[in-house]
């Protein structure tokens, strides 16, 4: 779906990037997400913030906590490297 709206200039923005523990998947507490996060040190947020710009969609994360607002916005000078990207991008049930 992701490539189709690239094909045809729809831009898509990424809701509820972090997942939910609300009937959803909860991504920021995943085994892979948290391996990657401190293999980057990084926390696991910033890391699928991050995952989610480097695959061409828009993020907005939700969050009241000024600590984790700041962590949110400081993913614009790393990257995620290739086969983390991969293993992030085949979690099931995104």
């Amino acid at each position: 779906m992701l490539e189709a709206c690239k094909n045809n200039g729809i831009h898509v923005t990424a809701y509820s990037p972090l997942g939910s523990a609300e009937g959803g998947r909860d991504l920021i507490h995943d085994q892979t997400v948290d391996r990657i996060a401190k293999k980057l040190n990084k926390s696991p947020g910033q890391v699928l913030v991050k995952w989610a710009i480097q695959r061409g969609t828009s993020v907005i994360p939700k969050s009241t906590n000024p600590n984790r607002i700041r962590e949110n916005v400081a993913v614009f000078n790393w990257e995620v490297p290739q086969q983390d990207f991969k293993n992030l991008s085949n979690i099931p049930d995104q």
